[in-house]
């Protein structure tokens, strides 16, 4: 068994050391080869959606061009309620805008109709600590 060991070469350390960082750098190599190839994958991806996006969003827009040209062009004063401020109206009525991108129009604006349950449940909710 003594006979055994002795006659085994030892590798040089050298080596070892070489062949353990180019297997590294090899790995780190291809590791990023892969995270390209992904990245130009998902760009193609991203791309090709975007494409039909804008064939909708200007199909959509032809679309609604014609409407807004049938429609009269002078939108009518949204019916409001007594007590309510202009303020908020024309801040209900911005944000109903900004959300919609203009394809909504407010008409109305009430005061909600709650009963003493509702009330009671939504000062309960909304007290500050």
């Amino acid at each position: 068994m003594i006979g055994l060991l002795a006659i085994t070469p030892q590798p040089n350390d050298g080596i070892v050391v070489i062949t353990g960082m180019s297997l590294v750098f090899l790995i780190l190599v291809v590791l990023a080869l892969i995270i390209m190839a992904q990245g130009k994958i998902f760009d193609y991806i991203t791309a090709k959606k975007e494409k039909a996006h804008s064939a909708k969003a200007s199909e959509s827009a032809a679309r609604a061009q014609a409407v807004s040209t049938a429609a009269s062009s002078e939108p009518e004063a949204p019916a409001v309620e007594a007590g309510i401020p202009q303020e908020v109206v024309a801040a209900i009525a911005a944000a109903l805008a900004c959300i919609s991108g203009g394809k909504y129009q407010l008409r109305a604006v009430r005061k909600a109709r709650r009963d003493g349950w509702s009330q009671s449940s939504l000062l309960d909710e909304t007290q500050p600590f």
